[in-house]
This record gives C-alpha cells, structure tokens and sequence, in this order.
C-alpha cells in the first residue's frame, strides 16, 4: 500500500509517494524513482506501479490536495458564473469575430484587442487551460487550450500543452510584463473513471511547475467545476474576469 511521504514532488503541493519498500512513487505517473528522496540526482527508474492497485490511496490524495491548491490561488474572485445564454451573448458582443467560438481539444488560440476573448465549450471531462497577459502598455492578450485526455496523460504531456499555449500567446502578444502573466484552469467533472482526478491533478501541477519556467503566475482555478457526469462548462477568459456556464 502507498503512503504519502512529507516531501513534496518538485514545484508542486503534492508529496512523493512510498511502497511498503520505501521506494518513492511520483504523484502523477505512479513511476518508480531511485535515490535519496528530495534529492536532485534522484533518477527515474523503468518500474512502475500498478496504480489500479493503490486507488484507496490516490482517490483521497488528489481529490484534497487538489482542493487545497484551487482554494489558496489569488484571483479566484476573477472566476464568474453566467447563464449560458447570456456567456454566449456577451462573447459574441464583445469580440464577434473570433475564431474561438467552436474551438475543440486540442487547439490553441490566442487573440488580443481592446476587448480580447479566447474560450471554449464543453469542457467536461477534459479541462481547459486559459492565459492571460499584457504588454504593460495597454495592450492585453489571451488565449485558450482545450486540454484532450493525452492532453492530462502524463504530467509531462500537460507540461508540454501549457507551454505551447503559452507560446501561442507570446507569439500574439510580443513582450509582455511577468507581473501581468497569468493562468487558469477550469473545468472538469466528477466523472465515473476512476483516474480522472488524476489528470486534473495533472494539469495544475504542471501549472505549479510551469511557474517558474514561463514566468506566469497560476491564478485562479474551479476544478472540477461540474460534479456530475453529464455536464459540461463553457468557459473564456477575457481581460479582467474568467466567464463560465453550466451546460448539460
């Protein structure tokens, strides 16, 4: 049986795991590690557990250490719920020619102007990850990617999706102010797999450990934001608030 260890898996809230041998486990892909555990030349091994095995384990581990991320990122107040008609209005208002509208896993889109929106629709269970920055000069851009399920694989597959939406942005935008660099994820169900928060947890890890690396801050997160199978969110990101509506 996995136990949780008191040293935390590197940029991220989530502790290493421990076998019954005292083997470390990695929260996010269940691989088995060599070395001293904390240490940097600690290497990955070819072994592997059989995470099926250790639901008991990973079915409280996520699902709470998850929430205590979400719950302590600063610009949750951005998060804002709408009716889906009036989301739908509102984006179409406000940035009527964009291609976003439509936009499905995997896309990356990025868009800027005076009244910028990137966004998606249904999401649920994948997860949409959203970007926004300014060149701190006025001029604000953001951008949207609908993370598919080999999206939240592995945390190096959601590592490698954020950054190329980030890249996405920096392409649209130019220069941008670190301060102003920020992300958001929101989305996802309660649904019936029994891995599913395993991908989420995924993602805003790899958003934690992405920090750094990209010069962004994870902002705000609602993960999962449906909690029952079925539903769905259309969410998009705009200059000043993340807009989002349940749908089913």
């Amino acid at each position: 049986m996995l136990t949780e260890s008191a040293v935390k898996f590197p940029g991220t809230s989530w502790p290493w795991l421990l076998t019954e041998d005292k083997e470390a486990v990695d929260p996010f892909d269940y691989s088995v590690w060599t070395g001293k555990l904390g240490e940097e030349e600690m290497t990955i091994s070819e072994d592997e557990i059989e995470h099926e095995n250790e639901r008991a384990t990973l079915d409280k581990l996520h699902p709470r250490v998850l929430a205590e991320v979400v719950a302590a990122l600063p610009l949750n107040k951005q998060l804002v719920e709408m009716s889906k008609s009036v989301l739908d209005s509102y984006c179409k208002k406000e940035n009527p020619a964009t291609s976003n509208f439509g936009m499905h896993a995997t896309e990356y889109v990025a868009a800027q102007g005076d009244k910028p929106v990137a966004g998606t629709y249904g999401a649920g269970p994948c997860l949409p990850v959203l970007v926004r920055a300014s060149n701190g000069k006025g001029v604000v851009a953001v951008g949207c990617a609908h993370l598919s399920e080999n999206d939240m694989g592995s945390l190096a597959a959601a590592e490698k999706a954020i950054t190329r939406l980030w890249a996405e942005l920096d392409k649209t935008l130019g220069d941008t102010d670190p301060k102003t660099r920020q992300t958001f994820v929101v989305g996802g169900t309660t649904d019936d797999s029994a891995d599913v928060m395993d991908s989420y947890a995924r993602v805003v890890g790899a958003c934690q450990r992405l920090q750094e690396k990209l010069k962004m801050q994870l902002a705000g997160a609602f993960v999962p934001a449906s909690g029952t199978k079925g539903k769905y969110v259309d969410v998009y990101v705009t200059r000043d608030a993340v807009l989002y509506a349940h749908g089913k």
